[in-house]
Order: C-alpha cells, then sequence, then structure tokens
C-alpha cells in the first residue's frame, strides 16, 4: 500500500489526474490451468522445475465432509493450493505476464490475486478513455488465463 500511496503522491504533485482501480477476481486460486501455466513457462524453466511444479498442481484430491457425511474422493483439475507457501508464487508466476497487455503506460503492483492499477492523465476525458482501454484489455489478458473477473466487486476511484 505504501508503493501505491508513494506513485500517487508523485502523480499528484506533477498534476497528473490520477485513477486507481483494482479488479475483483472470483475464486482466483481455484482457476489456475495447468495446462495453460505449463505452456507460458515449458521454454523458460529447467524441465525438472516444470514437471515438479506440475505435479505439485496436478496429483490433488477432495473429499467434502458435511455433518460427518463425506463426498466421495475427486481429483481436482485445476487449481493453485491456498495455505501453502509456493501457491501465491505460482499464482504471481501465472499472471506474471498480464502487465504486458496494457495499451498505455499504468503503474501496477500485484500479490497473489490483488492488483491494483494506476493510471495517469492529463484531464477527466483522457484518464477516463485510458481507464477503460486498461480495464478491458485488462479483463481480457485474465480471461485468457482462465480467471473470472467479478464485475460486481470491481472498483476504481479518480484522483
Amino acid at each position: 500500500m505504501l508503493t501505491i500511496q508513494s506513485k500517487i503522491s508523485e502523480l499528484l504533485e506533477s498534476n497528473k489526474k490520477v485513477l486507481v482501480y483494482s479488479l475483483d477476481l472470483s475464486a482466483a486460486f481455484d482457476m489456475l490451468r495447468v495446462d495453460i501455466f505449463y505452456d507460458m513457462f515449458k521454454n523458460q524453466m529447467e524441465p525438472w522445475l516444470l514437471c515438479t511444479i506440475r505435479d505439485f498442481l496436478t496429483h490433488r484430491k477432495c473429499v467434502i465432509d458435511i455433518d460427518g457425511s463425506e463426498s466421495k474422493e475427486k481429483i481436482v483439475p485445476i487449481g493453485c493450493v491456498q495455505g501453502s507457501v509456493l501457491g501465491p508464487r505460482l499464482f504471481n508466476l501465472y499472471t506474471s505476464k498480464v502487465p504486458n497487455c496494457f495499451p498505455h503506460e499504468v503503474f501496477i503492483t500485484s500479490y497473489a490475486d490483488d492488483s491494483y492499477v494506476i493510471v495517469e492523465g492529463e484531464n477527466d476525458a483522457d484518464i477516463q478513455k485510458k481507464a477503460e482501454e486498461c480495464i478491458e484489455a485488462h479483463t481480457k489478458a485474465l480471461l485468457l488465463l482462465g480467471m473470472i473477473v467479478n464485475g460486481k466487486k470491481n472498483r476504481g476511484h479518480l484522483l
């Protein structure tokens, strides 16, 4: 948050209009696609490491227990282990190319499924146009990764 605050202060002191937005992802960790992850990094990681990550993400099973009544064991075909040390790091890798999607220069800071984007402009009309184009490109990039953008929870603030 200090990084965001510092960047906003810097832009406002330069008499720029600033808009900050955040896109909320529904069940973000649950939507990580192992096949997409593998394809993204097959030429960038050592094969043994990529296979280890793939095994970590694919050989998982779950059982649902409601008041002592258990479901049958099911294989979990997608998603990233939540609550693990590795989970947020893998999610960050998975979404690491998203910043390349923006049609305008922006400042983005992310950790796991939380990201904030700062768009700057000269006036209200300029920043609104840039922000709309950035949100559209950002949403499209996330959808290509299999993410679900929750439109009801997205927020933006013009400063």
